[in-house]
């Protein structure tokens, strides 16, 4: 093996074993914990602002409901990852 090799090889096993040390976590339960707390999908509560709710007309606060649309043809909603 030649000496530029091997100062390759020093100089990135230290930074290689460091890269895959960041990645591990010192509490192994830490993210079954976290997971069994909510089911999978789930969303926080969300309250409505007050504030907004007094800047909405007469018969969307009597619905409830506020429905919303978009168009989606427009990047970057357009992109699809395949």
């Amino acid at each position: 093996m030649s000496v530029r090799r091997r100062v390759c090889v020093a100089a990135l096993a230290p930074a290689l074993l460091l890269s895959a040390a960041a990645c591990g976590s010192s509490d192994p339960g830490a993210t079954a914990d976290a997971a069994a707390g909510a089911p999978a999908g789930s969303l926080p509560e969300v309250q409505p602002d007050p504030a907004a709710v007094k800047l909405l007309p007469a018969d969307i606060k009597a619905r409830g409901t506020l429905t919303m649309a978009a168009d989606l043809h427009y990047p970057p909603t357009s992109f699809l990852d395949t």
